[in-house]
């Protein structure tokens, strides 16, 4: 399950998404079992080409 969880309690995520002056950056935590790393970066790297495109 996803969980969002704001980084910096001084600038929380959900005040930034109102703001209008620039971007904003997510930094996504990842915990992986070590014997499903290799097919959870496979995936990864699928999505992150999807999303590029």
């Amino acid at each position: 399950m996803a969980k969002l969880q704001s980084l910096d309690p001084n600038t929380p995520m959900f005040a930034q998404f109102k703001e209008k002056t620039g971007p904003i950056v997510l930094a996504n935590t990842f915990i992986v079992p070590k014997e499903r790393t290799e097919s959870f970066l496979a995936l990864f790297r699928r999505q992150a080409e999807f999303m590029k495109a």
